[in-house]
């Protein structure tokens, strides 16, 4: 063990000046420079600064490289919680960024092998940042280079001490040590224990760091997670984010800032990480923040991901310029980049296009335009589009809901052609082509008039999430339209409907059908239903 132990700990470190300014000194034997570590310094250059705390310089003195950093004016991290003790908020804050860092790297297929909290650095707004200083490597390649600072063996994942190389899970464990360290102000891990040796045998046999009496649970487990003795029993990298979400309205709750309610089903694992593909890695991050209304930092991603030529990414980055979300609103950037994932095969921007058209949205409208895009997009498959070609053929001035704007009215109304699409739409699972058949049948246009298959419809299309057809069926059980009149179910209905509409507006743009969500009309005809029914209930009506 000692010896496995010391054909680890190879490099040594230092604090030091350069040019009167503090500095992060690594030095590494000059053979070790053909080994990896100039791949390595090269791939830092490449990575983002908003994570990485980068070399500033290499030099070679007495056949040594010595890897040069900038120190930072407030220190390591370690440093900062043992003097600064901020409140527990705050650390929060500072673990949510730090497991961005982690994510960013992982997602780049990079594996951090000197995980600690001396190696994250605080800049002069508080932002911790990775240390780069020649200590990340490829994650498929571990075979260069497999050593750490002496100190580093507190933060190290059993299975690195019985040989196996670094991965993204010794990553993860690691990181269960940092957290643990923001929770008790920077404690020495293991103090108890003087040597290495001490240390190694004790984290095998499955000993942790010690708790404070008060943590707050779902902190306390998020850090168990990490530190769990199977590499395989550790979360993903990405997963923390929904984690940490949890935990931070935990606190929030505990504190009374937060509502039962905002602990919502939203927060759930995400998947696990494509490796293969760090370019999806990226954009799934992205997608995710998104979802968590952390609007910023998805935009960071996308744009992340859009570099690197994912076209989903730079659709989704279309969407947030026409629809103003954390940029200023502006229809020829959206449509420029609509038009740049539309060349590169999304359906989705093809799909956008259509309906700036049929819209008007920073076109003139059109709606042999919209219907010309909108077939384009449902060659490939988009049941969107069909549903889309379907509002603009259909008729009725009193289904506001599921209508076009009537400017550029360009083409003929056909309630056969419309059914036609829906038709298509339906057998393709889109909820809200089947609840607009259901609209047809209980009107009688260009269908059969049917309250059976009508009521048939919108159950289908409410189970599918169809927010108006959850509304339909609050109307008809109130009404009892068909069915016995039920106020106890067409209240379930109507707060279906609002439960969803509030659930849809964290998303900012539906998901599914990729326009605006102006849940502010279904959500108020709903709520005001809701009281009027309750009332009722209430005085035994």
């Amino acid at each position: 063990m000692q010896k496995r132990i010391e054909t680890i700990i190879k490099y040594q470190e230092y604090e030091g000046k350069l040019n009167a300014k503090n500095v992060f000194v690594k030095e590494i034997p000059l053979e070790d420079l053909d080994n990896g570590w100039e791949k390595n310094i090269d791939i830092l250059e490449d990575l983002s600064d908003e994570y990485i705390h980068k070399p500033c310089t290499t030099l070679v003195y007495n056949d040594k490289a010595l890897v040069v950093a900038n120190h930072s004016e407030r220190n390591s991290l370690c440093n900062f919680l043992k003097s600064e003790k901020p409140k527990f908020l705050e650390r929060l804050k500072l673990v949510e960024t730090i497991i961005s860092g982690l994510i960013y790297l992982h997602c780049h297929n990079l594996v951090h092998c000197n995980l600690t909290s001396s190696c994250i650095i605080l800049d002069e707004n508080n932002t911790p940042k990775f240390r780069g200083a020649g200590l990340i490597r490829v994650g498929a390649d571990h075979a260069a280079n497999n050593s750490v600072s002496e100190d580093a063996v507190r933060w190290m994942a059993p299975e690195l001490l019985t040989g196996s190389p670094p991965s993204f899970k010794s990553d993860i464990f690691s990181l269960g040590v940092i957290l643990w360290e923001i929770l008790v102000d920077g404690d020495y891990p293991y103090k108890e224990l003087v040597d290495n040796a001490s240390i190694s045998k004790m984290v095998l046999m499955g000993y942790r760091n010690l708790f404070p009496k008060d943590v707050l649970p779902s902190y306390r487990k998020l850090v168990e997670d990490c530190w769990k003795n199977d590499p395989d029993d550790r979360p993903e990298s990405v997963e923390l984010i929904s984690i940490m979400h949890l935990v931070m309205c935990d606190m929030k709750k505990q504190l009374g800032k937060v509502e039962e309610s905002d602990m919502s089903s939203a927060v759930k694992h995400f998947g696990k990480l494509n490796h293969k593909d760090p370019v999806n890695n990226i954009f799934d991050v992205a997608k995710y923040c998104y979802k968590m209304g952390k609007y910023r930092k998805a935009m960071a991603w996308y744009e992340m991901a859009a570099e690197k030529g994912n076209a989903n990414a730079v659709y989704e980055i279309a969407q947030m310029f026409m629809y103003g979300i954390t940029v200023k609103q502006d229809y020829d950037e959206a449509k420029k980049r609509y038009e740049a994932a539309a060349n590169m095969g999304s359906t989705d921007a093809i799909c956008a296009i259509g309906l700036m058209y049929a819209y008007g949205r920073g076109v003139v409208p059109s709606k042999q335009k919209a219907i010309k895009y909108f077939q384009q997009a449902a060659d490939m498959g988009s049941a969107v589009a069909l549903y889309n070609m379907a509002l603009i053929y259909k008729t009725g001035e009193d289904d506001e809901e599921y209508s076009i704007v009537k400017e550029g009215d360009d083409v003929k109304k056909d309630n056969q052609k419309a059914l036609e699409y829906l038709n298509k739409a339906s057998e393709m699972g889109l909820p809200n082509a089947v609840g607009l058949i259901g609209v047809m049948h209980s009107s009688g246009r260009g269908i059969e008039h049917s309250n059976a298959k009508a009521m048939n419809c919108f159950q289908k299309a409410a189970r599918g999430g169809c927010i108006w057809s959850m509304y339909h069926l609050g109307q008809r059980y109130y009404k009892g339209n068909f069915v016995y009149q039920d106020y106890e179910e067409a209240m379930t209905w109507y707060k279906k409907a609002i439960d969803k509409c509030q659930s849809d507006a964290l998303c900012k743009i539906d998901g599914v059908y990729k326009v605006a969500v102006d849940l502010e009309e279904p959500y108020h005809m709903a709520l005001k239903k809701y009281d009027e029914v309750k009332k009722k209930v209430n005085h035994g009506l």
